[in-house]
């Protein structure tokens, strides 16, 4: 009876591990389209919340995606570039040509009048807001009731004004800022330029990302991803030269590398930096990366369908 048990166990393993390689070698993609729903043809940005729902930013609004079922939040007004959702599930949705609005109650409203222009919103360990302006030399700082810009001192800002491209903040409160000219950081008192291209200052970083083991990557334009691990920086040969749209870490530990301008879709397990060359990734181009709480990834992408970006989702690729 015993040895018969030890074949069942040892056949069910080999059933599971069978599985699990299938779906590592064969992952599900589920594209969306224009046609499928979307308010506009162009979409800007992911976001994904704790209960299955994923948010889709462009011109017009939000599409709101719930097992497969898409939902407009229409605002003609509003282009939506990036989105946070806070803890009392107001939606925060950044317009890089005109007013940040929130999405509350079935209601739009406007937080504050001076919170314009924003392309990218964070939220610091201190429950404080954050926004890159499409702005030069500052960021934007909020806490509920005052807007406060901070600028980059001329004295450590050579270019006499930059436009910010990027911000992230690391698991020590420091806030990172990707600039049109290098990269800096601002620890809420002194701000610090990093030079770790030899000879030059002055190289657009688009975009910025800690990982969870404490590492800094950093998407150069038109160079090599480099990654600095709080002593040393270090240049990403595997990676493509070229720009670095949005990174993204799945809940396993895998790093997912977006590129635009022909740099593909990429994946980094730990050991090995993998491509993903997909019919979806027709222009070879990923401008945002999400996953949603069911493991899914998705990713924002040129499709098939003629009329605008479309929309894809991998499962079962662990």
């Amino acid at each position: 009876m015993k040895k018969n048990l030890v074949i069942l166990l040892v056949i069910s393993v080999a059933i599971i591990s069978c599985n699990k390689e299938n779906n590592n070698t064969n992952p599900e993609w589920t594209l969306f389209k224009y046609e499928d729903g979307f308010i506009k043809e162009n979409l800007f940005c992911l976001y994904s919340d704790n209960n299955g729902k994923v948010y889709v930013g462009q011109e017009g609004g939000m599409t709101v995606i719930e097992n497969g079922k898409l939902t407009n939040i229409v605002n003609e007004d509003l282009r939506v570039v990036d989105i946070y959702i806070d803890e009392q599930d107001r939606i925060w949705a950044a317009d890089d040509l005109s007013l940040l609005r929130i999405f509350e109650n079935q209601e739009w409203i406007i937080p504050n009048d001076d919170l314009d222009y924003i392309s990218q919103i964070i939220k610091s360990h201190d429950n404080t807001f954050w926004f890159a302006p499409n702005s030069y030399s500052e960021l934007v700082k909020y806490d509920g009731s005052e807007v406060k810009r901070i600028h980059i001192p001329d004295s450590i800002d050579p270019s006499g004004g930059t436009r910010v491209w990027c911000i992230e903040e690391d698991h020590n409160g420091v806030i990172w800022v990707g600039t049109s000219y290098a990269l800096y950081s601002y620890d809420g008192t002194d701000w610090k330029i990093y030079d770790f291209l030899p000879d030059e200052y002055s190289e657009r970083i688009d975009c910025v990302f800690e990982d969870n083991l404490g590492r800094l990557w950093v998407g150069v334009h038109y160079k090599n991803v480099m990654r600095f691990d709080g002593s040393n920086w270090e240049i990403i040969e595997e990676l493509p030269s070229t720009h670095l749209a949005d990174m993204c870490q799945s809940t396993n530990g895998d790093l997912w590398f977006g590129f635009k301008y022909g740099g593909d879709l990429w994946r980094y397990d730990g050991t090995n930096y993998i491509p993903y060359e997909e019919d979806f990734i027709i222009g070879r181009y990923i401008t945002d990366i999400c996953q949603s709480s069911d493991g899914s990834m998705w990713f924002i992408g040129p499709s098939k369908n003629p009329n605008g970006e479309g929309l894809a989702r991998l499962t079962n690729w662990e």
